[in-house]
Formats: C-alpha cells, structure tokens, sequence
C-alpha cells in the first residue's frame, strides 16, 4: 500500500482497534482521524466515505470501508506474496 492511509475512527471502538492492529501488523504507516475530536472531522469522514460508521479506511482516493474489509484485503495480499 503505497499511497497514504487515512483512518477514521473514534475512541473506544473496537473495530477501529482492529483496523489499527491490521495496518500496524503490516507495518503500514496510516494518519488517523478521531471523529469525535470535532465536527469537522467526522463530517471530513462522511463526505469522503458516505458512511457515518468507523472505522472507515481510506488508501489515497480508494475507499476500503471498515475493518472486516481491511482484514480481507490484507489477507488476500499476504496470501498472494
């Protein structure tokens, strides 16, 4: 994954700690964005993913979605190495 990973999320969510765990396994470097740090940045979240949810990941421009989606897509990465 190449391009920067921005990850929404908020505290004490579980799958965002997953989401983290995925990326941080991997040793993926990844900005995260606490929604619940202002309104600004869970409306950032929405506009760019339109889902209210987190975690949501995006990787550049590419949507990935949530953290059930992120695991799939690193293990079927792992799987093709």
């Amino acid at each position: 994954m190449p391009e920067m990973i921005k990850l929404f999320t908020k505290p004490a969510c579980p799958y965002c700690e997953t989401a983290k765990t995925t990326l941080e396994e991997r040793g993926y470097p990844f900005t995260e964005c606490d929604i619940a740090s202002s309104r600004r940045t869970a409306a950032l979240s929405v506009y760019l993913t339109g889902v209210a949810t987190v975690p949501q990941i995006l990787v550049g421009d590419l949507h990935i979605n949530g953290s059930e989606d992120l695991r799939a897509l690193a293990e079927a990465g792992d799987s093709t190495s």
